[in-house]
């Protein structure tokens, strides 16, 4: 039998803009998410992340995505996947968190918070690496793996295979 869990990559690109000393804006993203099933494997891309960014004496984020904004480029399958994760009850997955700033480290250390189908939790530590592209913009780049199961979600099976 296979472990059932969603791989969930988080493939932030996000080009960031300096609205202020403190505040940064996301402009440009793109979020994806993987599916095993021994016959394929699914990726879904959205583009249609917002989120922003804001220093004080630490830094905290918020990055929001609807659900139904991501593709897989079959729409059968999308359905399928929106219909799983309850997209209808609970439309947009929201990671959250905090780190030390400023947003000019190589390499940041968070411990996000993922609210994903109704339900809020803590992930594991990640390394997000940042890139400067200039000093008014700077790249991130995170990845990480939930299982659906965590979540409360039904993983959709295909002639009796659970998805991974």
């Amino acid at each position: 039998m296979f472990i059932e869990h969603l791989a969930l990559f988080l493939l932030i690109f996000p080009f960031a803009t300096k609205l202020y000393a403190e505040t940064w804006q996301l402009e440009t993203t793109q979020i994806k998410y993987q599916v095993e099933h021994p016959f394929h494997r699914v990726i879904g891309i959205s583009t249609a992340a917002k989120g922003k960014i804001l220093c004080q004496k630490t830094c905290e984020f918020i990055i929001a995505v609807k659900g139904d904004s991501f593709s897989s480029g079959d729409s059968n399958r999308d359905q399928n996947v929106l219909a799983a994760i309850g997209a209808r009850f609970y439309p947009l997955i929201t990671l959250k968190g905090e780190f030390a700033g400023p947003v000019e480290y190589k390499i940041l250390k968070i411990e996000p918070m993922l609210f994903f189908h109704g339900l809020e939790k803590k992930l594991a530590e990640q390394e997000w690496k940042v890139e400067s592209l200039s000093p008014e913009q700077k790249k991130a780049t995170a990845q990480f793996s939930i299982k659906m199961t965590e979540f409360q979600v039904t993983p959709p099976s295909l002639l009796f295979f659970s998805t991974e």
